[in-house]
């Protein structure tokens, strides 16, 4: 290194790679409560609601900003443990979450009667972005529950 220069760090260098992985699945499900989550239209009108609009939305956007606090709040006191086995639950239930949702959201579509003027409810695209998120998740906490540092 140059004379005068000072290396300097960023707290993200310290991040491991299974670190790393937990704060994108978590950003993702972060980012997946905040999109459409069910859509319902008929022939003459349409409804779009969000995740936050939704209980199981809000649960999903919490956990997401929990599992963020907790990789940092971990990291800083060397308490990896904690973050790794709460990312793996959390990312299930976020799993569990999201699948109920559109299987729900299926039945209900399914319940109407087959007409013309019958209503479609259909899944949006925040469910499956949240489900990819928790899958991401509880991957990397797996991953570093497993490598123990």
């Amino acid at each position: 290194m140059q004379e005068g220069l000072v290396e300097s760090k960023s707290f993200f260098s310290d991040l491991k790679k299974y670190e790393i992985g937990m704060l994108i699945g978590s950003i993702i499900i972060i980012i997946g409560s905040l999109l459409p989550w069910v859509k319902a239209y008929d022939l003459f009108e349409s409804a779009t609601f969000l995740g936050v609009e939704i209980l199981f939305g809000i649960i999903t956007l919490l956990f997401g900003l929990i599992m963020i606090l907790l990789v940092f709040i971990c990291k800083k006191f060397d308490k990896k443990v904690i973050s790794n086995r709460l990312g793996v639950f959390l990312g299930f239930i976020t799993i569990v979450i999201a699948i109920s949702i559109t299987q729900g959201v299926l039945e209900m579509g399914y319940s109407y009667s087959y007409s013309f003027f019958s209503p479609v409810v259909e899944a949006d695209i925040g469910v499956f972005v949240t489900l990819i998120g928790g899958i991401i998740l509880g991957i990397f906490s797996g991953i570093g529950g497993i490598r123990g540092d």
